[in-house]
C-alpha cells in the first residue's frame, strides 16, 4: 500500500495593525465607457424584393374568374315578438320553428338558403337569400301563409 504525505498546511498572514489614522483609497482609473452598440431594426419583409415564382403550365391554362359578385336577391321575414325589444325565449322557440319550415321549403324547391338571423327592435329578423326573388317569396310566403304567425309579423 502506497504511503500519503501530509497536505501542506496553509499560512496565514498576519494582518497589519489599525492606526488611528485612516488612509483614503486612491480612486481608481476606469476606461470611459463605450457606448452600447445600436441593436440594427429587425428586417421587414418586403414583398417586391422576393424572387418571382415560376409559372406552371397548370397555372396558366386555369381559366380567370370574374371580379365581379354573384348577385343573389333577398327576402325579409320579419317576426313580431311579444315586447317591443327583444322577446321572451317562447317567441325563439315558435321563430326558430317557422324559420326551420322556411329552410326546409327552400331546399326542397332550390330556391335558396338562409343568409341569417338578428333579433331587435321587437322582431326576429331571417334574410333569405337565392337567385331568384320570386322563387324566393314564393317558397318563403307558402310557410308564412300557412303558419300561425304573430300579428305585425311581414315579408320583406
Amino acid at each position: 500500500m502506497a504511503t500519503r504525505k501530509p497536505a501542506a498546511k496553509s499560512v496565514k498572514k498576519p494582518a497589519p495593525k489599525k492606526t488611528g489614522a485612516v488612509k483614503k483609497a486612491a480612486p481608481k482609473k476606469t476606461a470611459p465607457k463605450k457606448a452600447a452598440p445600436k441593436k440594427a431594426a429587425p428586417k421587414k419583409a418586403v414583398a417586391a424584393k422576393a424572387a418571382p415564382k415560376k409559372k406552371t403550365v397548370a397555372a396558366k391554362a386555369a381559366p380567370k374568374k370574374s371580379a365581379a359578385p354573384k348577385t343573389e336577391a333577398s327576402v325579409v321575414l320579419h317576426v313580431k315578438l311579444s315586447d317591443g325589444a327583444f322577446g321572451a325565449t317562447a317567441d325563439y322557440r315558435e321563430a326558430d320553428a317557422l324559420d326551420a319550415k322556411v329552410r326546409e321549403r327552400l331546399e326542397q324547391t332550390g330556391a335558396g338558403r338562409r343568409d341569417r338571423a338578428s333579433c331587435g327592435g321587437g322582431f326576429y329578423d331571417f334574410t333569405y337569400v337565392g337567385p331568384s326573388r320570386d322563387a324566393l317569396l314564393d317558397a318563403v310566403s307558402a310557410v308564412f301563409a300557412e303558419a300561425d304567425v304573430p300579428d305585425e309579423s311581414f315579408l320583406e
